[in-house]
């Protein structure tokens, strides 16, 4: 698997998501569809914390295995799924929705394979119409180190309680929904490097 089959199944998305799992839930039938094995919620226990955790999408490619953590973040909105009309709510909070997309990478950089497999990258996929998420004029609230439009650095992130610690620096580009144009997507790739 790599960063292009991901890319090419969300520029064909058809239909928007009413949630973020019926966005998981799609994203694994595609994946499926290309002939991989994909769990959905694996169950995953950190080195550092012994209290499970579950991660969207585990995706097994022969010896290889991918996880990917995804958000769906919207505004209020009225969209239409296979004819019936659906109202998005607004999630508002952006400053927390940035700061949970940068905590799911620093978790993608820390997981180890299980035994017998190899985690050559993890993905982490944001999926919004909120344009707070991308627009370069994002509220300087959060100050600089959670900031989507452009690159987030390697090193300790941190706002007011929060605290991040990124062991590599990601260059980041949105890309258009086909078939949504209020719809864009942040595609990271992360090379894990378990502490």
């Amino acid at each position: 698997m790599n960063t292009q089959i991901l890319k090419d199944i969300m520029n064909k998305t058809e239909e928007p998501f009413v949630s973020e799992a019926d966005f998981q839930f799609y994203l694994a039938e595609q994946l499926r569809r290309r002939g991989y094995e994909v769990i959905l919620e694996y169950p995953m226990i950190e080195s550092d914390n012994s209290a499970r955790q579950y991660i969207d999408i585990a995706v097994k490619d022969g010896r290889k295995i991918y996880f990917i953590e995804l958000k769906y973040k919207t505004k209020r909105a009225l969209i239409e799924r296979y004819g019936i009309k659906l109202g998005l709510k607004d999630q508002a909070a952006q400053n927390l929705g940035r700061i949970g997309f940068v905590e799911d990478i620093e978790r993608m950089e820390k997981i180890a394979a299980p035994k017998g497999l190899k985690n050559p990258f993890n993905f982490c996929i944001l999926l919004t119409n909120d344009q707070l998420y991308w627009k370069s004029t994002q509220r300087k609230t959060l100050g600089k180190d959670f900031r989507l439009d452009k690159e987030l650095r390697k090193g300790k992130l941190a706002y007011k309680d929060k605290e991040v610690r990124l062991g590599g620096s990601y260059s980041l580009k949105w890309a258009d929904i086909a078939a949504h144009k209020s719809f864009k997507y942040l595609l990271v790739k992360i090379k894990p490097s378990p502490i």
